[in-house]
Parts: structure tokens; sequence; C-alpha cells
């Protein structure tokens, strides 16, 4: 009875500390509530009211309305209590475990787990694997593999390093006499290479006094999620970021942790900038994403090891400059276009054209039609993906570019509405955690040949569709699913459709990771819970809030533009356990 009344007694104190008032809960709910709404609004629409139109929400009457408020109202509520118990939770498991106050070395965690890690791992995505031999294509590394065919071509609008990369393979293929032997041969040292790195990650936050039960229920979401084993094995270059991006995050956050002391050997500080040099070569936002993390380390960093961190910093920068200024072009790598750059600021400018063209003035008019078609902006413009918009740019001259931007501005004044539904649209995917990931591509005959005529059609005049079929024959021979594995893949298929009718549907998405964890992380390192590693927590946060950035601004959500914070993701739920730890190193005994 004693021990009954006193669990009774703890649990009580529980949810009333949970229920108490905060911030980073009161900010978490209601943000994820909002953007649910609104993305379900455009899913709804999509799917149910089949609307491809600016006025998506034309569809919400009274009713919806009424409909609408009643669930986010729910929705706030039940966010509310669970972010709660889940703060209160955090927060006293970071109290009684940070009483040890040890961090063991990380040589002795990979000594004991790494093995056990990685041959896991492995194991579990081995069948997956074997029943998509020879591997999986995106329709980017066909176009990347066309490209390395045609050296009148060579453009660096994909990431140059990894066009190499492919066509090599490629080349191979046409050495060993087969295309499907080469391609097996990549994505299964790309898989046994993320295996080994992702079991990094699992040694390192095992160094920290972090609850089992975090670490394992990552672990095992890796073992049997399909994305983790979809795209280690497929042939694209997010798969080929995320190698280097994975250890650039593990040294970034222990240089946070530490305040830069871990970059003292000179083998880490030419390790970590060997892994920043990566990260961008891999990833064309790399520089984005690495460069300004990285300046935020070394504003944190201890005086002394500002200069360290500054090098770290410097010699990624000079190197990224020198290799688009002067090593491509000296090899005959053309700029990529930039209207990468502009996919969001064009979506926006479509939709308010679609819907306000009477109040465009001429002035207006006249500088969006220096770098789109004005006229066709309405009837080419699609809510979903900014492609359509993205691909009439007109490659302006600079005066023309900036004068464009003043414009978007501007307009951006009188209807911000117009411009919010823009960017849902292409969006709503990464606040929607009902859509899962969407696995790999075809492999078939077929499918590559309608990829090759398809991209041939935008290469350059001289160059003829013909030519490059002929040119890209070999690439292509071979490049099929055997029968023989058909039956593994259908029990694999049925796998995959499963999950999605269980609760793990919710963790099977892009935006769980890319978005909701960090996002929740963040509101925990606000909270009136947590006050003495508020700084830390929200330094290693700038990384994903950078990719989320990014993903935005993007012309459309795929999964794979996600798979660095999946693969992260572990990382960044440990966070408030790994900065509760002092950053002086212990001895471990």
């Amino acid at each position: 009875m004693k021990q009954h009344s006193e669990v009774r007694q703890k649990l009580t104190s529980f949810i009333k500390d949970s229920l108490s008032f905060d911030w980073g809960c009161l900010l978490f709910s209601l943000a994820s509530t909002l953007l649910l709404l609104c993305s379900g609004i455009v899913y709804i629409s999509i799917t149910i009211f089949d609307l491809e139109i600016a006025d998506y929400y034309s569809w919400i009457t009274a009713e919806y309305a009424v409909a609408l408020t009643l669930v986010g109202v729910f929705l706030f509520f039940v966010l509310y209590f669970i972010s709660s118990l889940l703060f209160e939770a955090i927060n006293r498991s970071r109290n009684k475990t940070s009483a040890e106050n040890q961090v063991t070395p990380f040589k002795i965690c990979i000594k004991r787990h790494f093995l056990f890690f990685f041959a896991i791992l492995f194991v579990c995505w081995l069948p997956w694997i074997i029943a998509h031999y020879p591997g999986s294509l995106d329709q980017d590394t066909i176009w990347q593999t066309l490209i390395w065919r045609t050296p009148t071509e060579w453009y660096d609008h994909h990431p140059w390093l990894t066009t190499a990369l492919f066509g090599s393979v490629m080349d191979l293929g046409n050495s060993l006499g087969s295309q499907s032997a080469s391609l097996f041969i990549y994505t299964t040292i790309q898989a046994l290479i993320t295996a080994a790195i992702l079991s990094l990650s699992f040694c390192y936050i095992r160094r920290f006094n972090i609850p089992r039960i975090i670490w394992i229920s990552f672990f095992v979401v890796a073992c049997i999620l399909p994305a983790y084993a979809s795209y280690a094995s497929q042939m694209v270059k997010d798969s080929f970021f995320v190698l280097f991006w994975i250890p650039f995050l593990l040294f970034f956050i222990e240089g946070i942790r530490t305040r830069g002391k871990c970059l003292a050997s000179p083998l880490a500080t030419i390790t970590f900038t060997l892994c920043t040099i990566l990260v961008i070569l891999a990833n064309k936002k790399g520089i984005y994403l690495a460069l300004p993390a990285i300046l935020a380390l070394c504003i944190y960093a201890k005086p002394g090891k500002r200069l360290i961190c500054s090098c770290c910093l410097i010699i990624p920068l000079v190197f990224s400059l020198t290799w688009s200024n002067i090593l491509l072009p000296s090899w005959g790598v053309d700029k990529g276009p930039l209207k990468e750059l502009y996919s969001l600021p064009f979506q926006q400018t479509a939709n308010y054209v679609s819907q306000y063209s009477d109040e465009v003035t001429k002035e207006e008019r006249a500088a969006i039609d220096k770098v789109l078609p004005y006229e066709s902006l309405p009837t080419i413009y699609t809510l979903t993906s900014a492609d359509s918009v993205k691909d009439t740019f007109k490659d302006p001259d600079t005066q023309d570019a900036l004068n464009y931007l003043a414009t978007w501005i501007e307009m951006g004044t009188k209807h911000p509405d117009s411009y919010f539904a823009a960017t849902m649209g292409t969006n709503y995917k990464l606040f929607m955690p009902a859509i899962p990931f969407e696995l790999k591509e075809n492999l078939n005959q077929e499918w590559v040949d309608d990829q090759v005529q398809f991209f041939s059609a935008f290469l350059s005049s001289g160059i003829t569709n013909e030519e490059i079929q002929i040119r890209d024959n070999t690439t292509r021979v071979g490049l099929t699913e055997p029968s023989t594995l058909q039956p593994l893949r259908g029990i694999i298929y049925t796998y995959e459709i499963a999950l999605n009718y269980t609760p793990l549907r919710v963790i099977n998405s892009p935006s769980f990771f890319a978005f909701y964890l960090p996002f929740f992380i963040l509101c925990f390192a606000l909270s009136k819970r947590n006050k003495n590693n508020r700084t830390r927590i929200l330094l290693c946060l700038t990384p994903s809030a950078l990719l989320v950035a990014s993903i935005i601004v993007g012309p459309v959500i795929l999964g794979r533009y996600c798979l660095p914070a999946l693969l992260t993701g572990v990382l960044i739920f440990s966070l408030p356990w790994i900065m509760k730890q002092r950053m002086a190193l212990t001895k471990h005994k």
C-alpha cells in the first residue's frame, strides 16, 4: 500500500507540474495547430476537391469554417497537453541523469557499441537492398549522367562532384560490361557507409546519460522505417550528401557543447574542415547550411578557440569560391542557372497575378515581364510546384532582376495572403505528418528512356535526341530489376503499405523529422523548464533551421530533401540531455 501511495503521489506531482503554464508549450501547440490546419486545407483541396488553382480555399463555406475552428481548438489543447507532459518528462530525466555528470570518451563508446549498431542496421536494411537489386536512380541522377556524357553541355546546376561521381559509376559499368553491377556496387557501398556513419551518431549519444528509451526508440525506427534503407541504396545526390552532413553535425554539436575545445586537436580541425568542404561540394545549398552554423560556433567559442573555429570557416569559404569561380570554369563547367534561387518569389508572383491581375500596375507588369512571361503566369501556375513557373525564367541582367525583386516586395505588402497561400501550396508536405516518405523511383527501361527523352530536350542545339540515345545507350542497358526478386519486392511493398496503417505513419513522414521534431526541441529550449542551456540548444538547432528554410524557398517538397533531418533526428532530440552535461570531459573509470 505504501508503494502504491508513493507511486500515486509521484504521478500526481508529475501531472500537476506538467500542466503548469509554459510559454514553450504555448508556442509549440499554437504554431503546430495553425500549420496543421493550413497544410490540411491544401491537402483536402488537392485530394478531395481536386483544386489546382490559386484560390484553393474557395471550398471553405461557413459550415467548413466552423468545423475547422473546432478541430483547431481540439488540436491546440491536445498538443499543449502532450507537449507539457513531454517537456516535464525531459526536464526530470535530465535532472536525474545529469547528477552523475559524466561524459564517456567517444573512443570507448565506439569500441563498445559501434559494431552492434552497424551490424543490426545493415542486416535490417539488407532485405530491402537485395529486393531492389541493382539499386535505384532518381530522375536528377539520369540528368547528371547525360550531362557527364555530353562534355559540351557541362554545367554546375547539379553539384559537379556528384555529376562526376555518378557519371564515373556508369563508366565503370561499361568497363565491367554490366550497368547493373556497377550500380549495385555503388549503392551497396553507400548503404554500408550510411549505416556506419549513423552508428557513429548512436555511439555519440551513448556518451551521455540519455535514457535508454530515447536511443532505443530511434534505433528501432532506423531499422524498420523503409525510408532509411530506401535512400541509403539510392544513387541520388541527397543520399551522397548525408554521408558528410552527419559527421559535420556531430562536430558542430560537440563544438557548441565544449565551446570549441573539441577542435583543439589538429586531426579534429582538419576532419571538421574537410567535412565542411564536402558538404558544400555535395549540395548546392550546403554553403548556406554549413557556413552560418560555423560562424555561430566562432562567436560562441571560448576566446582562445575562436581562431581555430575561424579556420574551419575561412578555409571552406575560400575553397568554395575557388571551386566555383576558378576550377570549374577551367574544366569547361559552366555555372548553373539562377532560377532555383527565385523559386518561391516566382511562385508567389504567379499566384498574385492569378488572383489580383486587375491591381497590377504597368510598372509592376513591365518589371515582371523582364523576368517571367507575364501573360502566361495564370495558366502555367500550379498549386504544389514552382517548376512550371521557374522554367520560364528569362535570365535577365542584374538591374532587371533587382527591379523584379523590388516589385515582388512591394506587391507582397499589398496582399501578403496571396504570398502565404503560394508558400503553403508548395510546402504543405513539410507540415503534414499524414503524408509519408515517397520511396524509390521506378527502375525500368521504359521509365529511363522517358527521362532521357525528356531531359535531352533541354540540351543546347546541335545535339539531337537520337545522338543522346546512342551516346547514353550503354548507360541504360540492363538497368532493370530481376523478375526472380518480384516475390520479395511484393512482401516489402506490402510491409510499406501496412506501415502507413499503424501509428508509425506519423513518424514515417518528412514533416516529423524535418520540422516538428526540431521545432519541438526549439520550443523546449525556450520553455521555463530550460534556462541554463537555452543558448547552446538554440545554437545547435541552427543547421536544422537553415535546412527547413532552404526547403521552404525551394520549388517543391520531396522526401529526399528531408533526408538530412531523417538521419540526424536522434541527435536533434538528444540535445536537451547532451547540453545538460558539463563542458569538461570527465575521466571514465
